[in-house]
């Protein structure tokens, strides 16, 4: 679609961000596949972005962690309506459930940006022993200290790591070979760098997840670290918009894709909010994005989610419509988030064409 060549060249130009990689499909179709724009602008190092160039996608290693989740919930072993202390006995907080976790709306007050100095075993502490913001189901207030306990309570009842139960559960039987933890060294050329770290790391962050928690962590968590290419989101996506087969049941997808935090306002005094300032009331499915600007004029039944380096993914069930955006928008260093507006306007852009 030429309108998407468009939007994303004059971004590029405006430096939003340095490149990008864009599709877009209708149905099993694509309707728009294209690299754009470079790495890193002109500096030393820069190279042409390609539709198979990897990016970290940060935040959506949430949407990841959710479906595993949403496995064992199929499996019983995971029960939504349960107390997290069922399966952390340390969680402090004993009125907190599973679906709180899903749902950011457990009240977790912690900043885990603050933790990046800490050991793995000091940080899950320090989530298990916060003190709430508000009492669980009150408000909505997107933290990832959700999304990293989760995965660890993942982990335990799978008995294996985080990376390990993505790979067998998600990534081998969908085929995406270019989604992993902690990339090999000689895929390095053939991933965009994030940002120049000059307060912590002193480097340019490039082959290793931008998230400092997850960095702290060792590179692998729920909430971040993953690292993948457009068409395996794509792939990944499409799974979700066409019913889940063959990593989950319709019925699961379709109580994950509606809204469960109905009639619940953000929790605006937490500076980690990202629904700050923003016009629309957000939602959540089970872990799913809803209602956020960067949908653009898309029906509410349009769930996605978003990631702090750039990505964006956004599925639009009623008119068949898959979205994969692709960025490093913190490059060369984090900014506003104008790319929001960017992947609004190409999504009206395919709606106005697509939509039913």
């Amino acid at each position: 679609m030429q309108i998407i060549d468009t939007i994303i060249k004059k971004a590029i130009r405006q430096h939003v961000f340095p490149g990008a990689v864009v599709i877009a499909s209708y149905g099993n179709d694509l309707i728009h596949s294209a690299a754009y724009g470079t790495t890193m602008y002109k500096d030393l190092g820069s190279q042409p972005v390609q539709i198979n160039t990897y990016y970290d996608i940060a935040s959506l290693t949430k949407i990841f962690t959710y479906t595993v989740a949403l496995q064992l919930v199929e499996g019983n072993m995971l029960e939504l309506n349960k107390a997290v202390t069922y399966y952390l006995p340390q969680m402090k907080a004993r009125e907190i459930k599973i679906h709180h976790l899903f749902t950011h709306t457990s009240g977790l007050s912690t900043k885990l940006s603050e933790a990046r100095e800490y050991e793995e075993e000091d940080i899950i502490e320090m989530i298990c022993n916060c003190r709430l913001h508000f009492s669980p189901g009150e408000y909505i207030d997107y933290a990832s200290a959700n999304t990293l306990i989760l995965g660890k309570i993942v982990t335990k009842l799978f008995n294996k790591p985080l990376d390990s139960v993505i790979k067998q559960q998600i990534s081998v039987p969908l085929k995406l070979e270019n989604t992993c933890f902690l990339p090999k060294e000689d895929l390095h050329n053939m991933i965009a760098p994030t940002e120049w770290d000059k307060s912590w790391r002193k480097r340019l962050v490039h082959g290793f997840v931008h998230d400092d928690s997850a960095y702290a962590l060792g590179g692998v968590a729920g909430h971040a670290g993953l690292f993948s290419t457009a068409m395996d989101l794509w792939n990944f996506c499409l799974t979700w918009l066409h019913g889940g087969y063959p990593i989950l049941k319709l019925h699961t997808v379709e109580m994950a894709i509606r809204n469960h935090t109905s009639g619940l306002q953000p929790f605006f005094k937490s500076s980690s909010s990202i629904e700050k300032n923003t016009n629309c009331t957000p939602g959540y499915g089970l872990g799913w994005m809803l209602n956020r600007p960067f949908m653009g004029d898309a029906p509410l039944s349009a769930y996605g989610h978003s990631g702090f380096t750039g990505p964006i993914v956004i599925n639009i069930p009623c008119s068949n419509i898959c979205i994969v955006f692709l960025t490093n928008c913190t490059y060369p260093q984090r900014g506003s988030r104008q790319h929001h507006n960017v992947v609004a306007e190409i999504t009206n852009a395919v709606l106005k064409v697509y939509s039913k």
